[in-house]
This record gives C-alpha cells, structure tokens and sequence, in this order.
C-alpha cells in the first residue's frame, strides 16, 4: 500500500489489560506497511490505568497521545479523538483488536480505490473468525443489523466490527453532525455519510474482538442501542444529517463540545425521554412485534358493485308507496 500519515483512533474505557497488544500490533504494523502514523487513545474517563499506559508507549514511527475525557460512552470518545487526528487517513479501532489491526491495510486499500469510508464486515467472507464470538452476541448483533436496515435502510451486514477507515475530507464532513454518545455511533456514521452521499464500501475482514473484558452489557445496552436507531431516525426527519460544505475539525477543549453547553432544561427533558423509553420501550417492542406475528390477517372488505341497484330500487319502491302510485 502507499504510505500515507495515518491516525488510529482508539476508543477505551479500562482497557488497561486489553489496550497494550493492541498498541504493540498497530507499532508492528507501522514498522511493516504503514509508515509513520499517530495512535490517539481516547480515555473515556477510565478508572483503571489506561491513560497512563498510552502515555507510557513509546514506539519510533508512532506519535503517541492520550486524551483524558469524562466518561460519557464510546460515541463521545470517538468524536474528540478524531476532532485532534491529523492524519489522511482516520482509522476508528477497538481497544481489544490485538493481532486484528493486520486488516488496516484492506481497508486503507479500498479507500485508495475510490471509498470515503470503508467498513470492516465480519459477515461478509470471513465467517471462521467468528467461532470465538458468544452466540447471543451472534444472534443479537444479526438482530440489530437487521433492524437497522429497516428504520434506517442502511444497506451492510456489519455495522458494528471494530474497524472502520475514513479519509480525512469525508471524517471533516461526517463527524461534525454526529450527536450519539453510546454504542450507536457506528450507525449513526455510516447512516450520515449515505445521507450526504458519500461513497461507503463494506470490506471483509477476519477481526476477532476479546470479549473477556467487555463492557456491552447485552440487555441494557441493547436496548439503549435500539434507542438510537429510532433517535437517528428522527435526527434525519429533523434534517440534522444534511450540510452544504466540509466542516474543519479544529483542535478544542472538551469544555466547548456542544453537549456540554446545551440548555438545563433542553437537558433534563432529554434525559426524562430516555428514562422513559428504558421503561416503557421494551415492552413496546415486544408488544409490538406479538401484534405483527399473532394479528389475524384483515378481513376482506365487501364490494359495492350490486349494491347500489338494490338501494336505488328500495328508495324508489318506497317513494312510490308513499306517493300512492301501485309499482
């Protein structure tokens, strides 16, 4: 592949066990094909030692940084590490890849061939690198892809892999609309760069995640990732996923992200709303979707042709008793 400066965006929330080989196999690969590039660890306010050991790593073709954020979930994480990426090409990266992050050069590859943002896919060719990977994770995340088609017409099998390429005009375009904080970030970009008619290509990887240590809780965070689906959607009905130009990513304190600064009330209402939905949701779901399988099919409803004769002949019957005339 051609060298180009690349930044790896690393999203971690106490990855300290997790985190060091992936930052070693990304050192390996830089040494092997890509060249110079910038590893960019987005703490999402751990409270284990993983900001200090991204601060720790030191590798000779690597620029090393670590940003300290509060923690407000993997979304917000991603947003301010690809807000200070400097690099041509932006890689978004799970923390727990290890050996997987070998595959950046494929999707690096079909950037070079004309994509905006390349997706990896587990679903695509490469389903041997799946038999590590929980079944309820299987089933669910089949499930969610599935729906996200759906309400969202998004047109890919994997939506979630952990690995994702950008080049840097598309990451300026896309990532200034993204609103989402929580695990449907990924939904939330891909959906925004279709919206704005970016060309996006769904790469097949072999990716193997570590879910020893992960922090997706199946149930709660499901549920909330649904929230999301249905709150991109009426995001896109708002038209908050439509711009004209490219949007710089200027360098900036956390202290000026607009979540931060938006109104107490706008707050408090927006919060209510999701409490809600984590109440009454799930059972809308599951009420809703008894509805569709159990409902009988409609009745058909009966014509009016030969209807209308009989009426008119009664009606005519009947003025003519009242005028006295004999029919």
């Amino acid at each position: 592949m051609s060298h180009h400066y690349c930044s790896v965006v690393i999203p971690a929330y106490n990855e300290a066990r997790r985190l060091p080989a992936t930052l070693a196999a990304i050192a390996a690969l830089a040494s092997s094909q890509l060249g110079k590039c910038e590893i960019i660890v987005a703490d999402d306010g751990s409270t284990d030692s993983t900001a200090e050991l991204a601060e720790k790593f030191r590798t000779p073709l690597c620029r090393v940084r670590a940003l300290r954020l509060p923690h407000r979930g993997k979304g917000f994480a991603i947003r301010r590490g690809v807000g200070f990426a400097r690099g041509e090409i932006v890689v978004l990266c799970d923390a727990d890849l290890g050996d997987s992050v070998a595959e950046i050069p494929l999707l690096a590859a079909a950037l070079g061939r004309g994509a905006d943002i390349a997706i990896g896919s587990r679903w695509l060719d490469h389903f041997e690198c799946l038999r590590n990977q929980p079944l309820h994770r299987r089933l669910s995340s089949r499930a969610f892809n599935r729906l996200a088609n759906c309400v969202l017409a998004v047109p890919f099998k994997d939506t979630q892999c952990g690995l994702k390429a950008l080049t840097r005009s598309a990451a300026s375009r896309v990532f200034p609309l993204l609103r989402l904080n929580g695990w449907g970030y990924d939904t939330e970009l891909i959906h925004a760069a279709l919206a704005l008619g970016l060309r996006v290509d769904e790469v097949g990887l072999r990716v193997v995640h570590d879910y020893r240590d992960s922090h997706f809780r199946p149930l709660a965070d499901g549920f909330a990732s649904v929230r999301e689906l249905f709150e991109i959607r009426w995001n896109t009905l708002r038209g908050a996923y439509r711009t004209s130009s490219p949007v710089l990513l200027p360098e900036r304190p956390v202290a000026a992200e607009p979540a931060l600064t938006a109104p107490r009330h706008r707050a408090t209402r927006r919060a209510a709303g999701r409490r809600l939905f984590d109440v009454f949701g799930p059972m809308s779901i599951l009420m809703l979707g008894g509805h569709l399988i159990c409902a009988p099919a409609p009745r058909p409803r009966p014509s009016v042709t030969g209807v209308r004769p009989r009426l008119a002949g009664e009606i005519g019957s009947r003025q003519q008793a009242s005028s006295g005339y004999a029919p």
